[in-house]
């Protein structure tokens, strides 16, 4: 039985523009102020290895924000979260046929538990395998390596979407069915080539 392994920003998740672009937009401010985090501690974060709170604390200053981390936060996810909810239509089709949808995502612990919880992935999805639990992001083999060992899986058991080609190519280097996800009509298309729906 095949399982399929999912992508969260731009794929289960609506985007228009990464939160970091939005940020320096909105605050006027050059965008290298702004990914010089997410390029560092932010990747810390992802792995598991730094609070998220703690790193952001040292950049609000920067970013022109006086509302404090929590409020941030709160800023960040409920304007950078939009279910791709045509997508999940396709997502219980394929979980009534049997098949098992995973979530595979680089986040931190708070966006996570956000993901689970407010957006209901835990009911969405058969489960979610974040970087932050794993502490490795989805560039490194290692990211991959302990998904499938949690699952019990080998790599030809499973077919993998991700807006992020280079994530897609560490995961075809191990043998996994990886694809560049483009839109929802190509989603479908291949799904039915493969016999899932």
């Amino acid at each position: 039985m095949k399982i399929v392994f999912l992508d969260a920003d731009r794929v289960t998740l609506k985007k228009d523009e990464y939160f970091s672009e939005r940020i320096a937009r909105e605050n006027n401010i050059p965008i290298e102020d702004v990914t010089a985090f997410y390029k560092n501690e932010f990747r810390m974060c992802q792995e598991g290895k730094a609070d998220l709170k703690e790193e952001l604390a040292k950049y609000l200053p920067l970013w022109k924000w006086d509302k404090g981390v929590e409020a941030f936060l709160d800023y960040w996810f409920t304007t950078d979260t939009v279910v791709n909810e045509a997508l999940f239509v396709e997502v219980r089709k394929l979980r009534a046929r049997g098949v098992k949808c995973y979530l595979v995502s680089g986040q931190e612990k708070y966006r996570a538990m956000y993901l689970l919880e407010q957006l209901d992935f835990k009911n969405k999805l058969d489960g979610c395998f974040f970087s932050y639990e794993i502490g490795f992001r989805k560039s490194q083999p290692e990211y991959f390596q302990a998904v499938l060992g949690k699952l019990g899986a080998s790599p030809g058991d499973v077919v993998y979407w991700d807006n992020d080609q280079p994530s897609v190519d560490v995961a075809k280097e191990l043998g996994i069915d990886a694809r560049v996800y483009k839109n929802l009509e190509q989603f479908q298309e291949e799904l039915q080539k493969l016999n899932l729906l």
